[in-house]
């Protein structure tokens, strides 16, 4: 029915978000057939999109051969200007494989061939950071800061980057600099704040993360960090009036919903905690931290074989998320004892 009320360029974007709909519910047939009828009836010069939405699709199903496939298609039909895109997802392609040096090199290609784009930058530094490689990540964020100084998300990650192997002197350092630069970027007054809490300053930890939520509100970590002081302050009192707002903007920001979750467990009934999971469901079904608290409510409820089931799908939709792993192997200590198999504990230090 929407389709004959909607102009016939726009039928294809409606074959588009159809698929992923179908994706988000796990239906991977369905999203293919969908994608199918998009590209039937997308014009030329956006074919592309369609070709890297299918792409994206099929690698959050481990079908890379397929995505592969799809992104060379996108490459063959992208615009020049937009290219980078399309490189930058390959990249992530490769890197799911295990060529990591690959990765690099398609990043390399994608700021030569698109500097002014400090998105390619930014994953250059995400993707040493994820091979464990500090230093080299400090250096790709400070080459990309030679051309993007006005860029806070930049700035951001070189302080987060700071945290990890320089002194709070160093950090405060690169803070001041970056507010030079960007004195109303939610992301850098974020990660003041986290320096201010390490200071023990939390009235100006409070304000600096009020400034980040002021003026970039879009940036979910502000409100989750501002929700953190406020239960280190308050405890199970804390206020869940800023987390209600917050999910008004980000209600598909999984955190978010899982710290709520978690709030109620503080002070409400497990009857509530279960509606407000529910909730979280319908928003961010693939959120491995919202089935990491469903495992915990299964497990108050006596529910082991459905809390086993959850702390699975936290893993497999969130693997990064640590606490997954942890609440999986408690669960297999609190039924096994000393017995318990060290199977999970290893595979999660593949990753931690």
């Amino acid at each position: 029915r929407a389709i004959a009320e909607v102009p016939l360029e726009l039928v294809w974007k409606l074959h588009f978000e159809h698929a992923q709909i179908e994706e988000r519910k796990g239906n991977l047939k369905e999203a293919r057939s969908a994608y199918v009828s998009s590209v039937e009836s997308c014009p030329k010069n956006l074919v592309w999109k369609v070709w890297l939405g299918g792409a994206k699709t099929e690698m959050k199903f481990n079908n890379q051969k397929i995505a592969k496939k799809l992104l060379k298609r996108a490459g063959d039909t992208v615009p020049v200007k937009m290219r980078a895109t399309v490189l930058l997802e390959c990249a992530r392609l490769e890197e799911s494989l295990g060529n990591v040096d690959k990765a690099k090199s398609i990043l390399l290609k994608a700021q030569r061939e698109a500097s002014q784009e400090w998105r390619v930058f930014l994953e250059s530094v995400l993707l040493e950071i994820r091979t464990g490689n500090v230093d080299a990540a400090i250096q790709e964020a400070e080459k990309a800061l030679e051309i993007h100084q006005g860029t806070g998300r930049l700035w951001a990650i070189l302080i987060h980057l700071y945290t990890l192997n320089h002194g709070l002197e160093d950090q405060i350092k690169v803070f001041k600099s970056a507010l030079k630069e960007v004195p109303k970027s939610g992301e850098v007054w974020c990660e003041g704040g986290k320096i201010a809490l390490k200071l023990g300053r939390n009235n100006d930890a409070r304000k600096f993360f009020e400034f980040a939520v002021q003026f970039t509100p879009q940036y979910g970590d502000s409100f989750i960090e501002l929700l953190r002081l406020e239960m280190l302050e308050s405890g199970a009192e804390c206020e869940i009036g800023a987390l209600e707002k917050a999910l008004e903007i980000h209600q598909g920001t999984g955190r978010l919903w899982a710290i709520l979750i978690h709030l109620y467990t503080l002070n409400h009934g497990l009857e509530d905690q279960i509606k407000v999971f529910k909730s979280a469901l319908k928003e961010v079904p693939k959120s491995g931290e919202v089935w990491c608290e469903g495992g915990k409510i299964a497990l108050k409820l006596g529910r082991n074989n459905d809390a086993r089931k959850f702390f699975e799908f936290a893993v497999q939709f969130t693997p990064q998320y640590g606490d997954s792993f942890i609440e999986l192997l408690r669960l297999e200590m609190l039924e096994s004892g000393a017995e318990c198999e060290i199977g999970a504990l290893e595979k999660a230090l593949e990753i931690h």
